[in-house]
């Protein structure tokens, strides 16, 4: 049930995300912390926003975290399904 839970969430976290005009697929506090990293003149704005929602979940560097269990997940799901791409071991 904990599990369920997480994942709706998560789902919500990505729909948010996605009605923000953000990419598919990928949670606020991702998108917060690379933004964030970008240089750009947003750079700012995001910034703000990505210590916001670090504040709101009280934990530190939680957009980080974010961002390396998304790309954690990512590079699984690669490396479990590369024989789709006919490619060998990626990472």
């Amino acid at each position: 049930m904990r599990s369920f839970i997480f994942n709706v969430l998560i789902a919500l976290d990505h729909l948010l995300n996605v009605l923000l005009l953000g990419r598919i697929g990928t949670c606020l506090s991702t998108r917060a912390y690379i933004q964030a990293q970008l240089l750009s003149d947003q750079t700012e704005k995001w910034t703000r926003w990505q210590k916001r929602i670090d504040k709101l979940m009280r934990e530190e560097n939680h957009c980080l975290k974010s961002f390396a269990w998304e790309l954690n997940r990512n590079r699984n799901w690669v490396n479990e399904h590369n024989h789709l791409l006919g490619l060998p071991y990626i990472f």
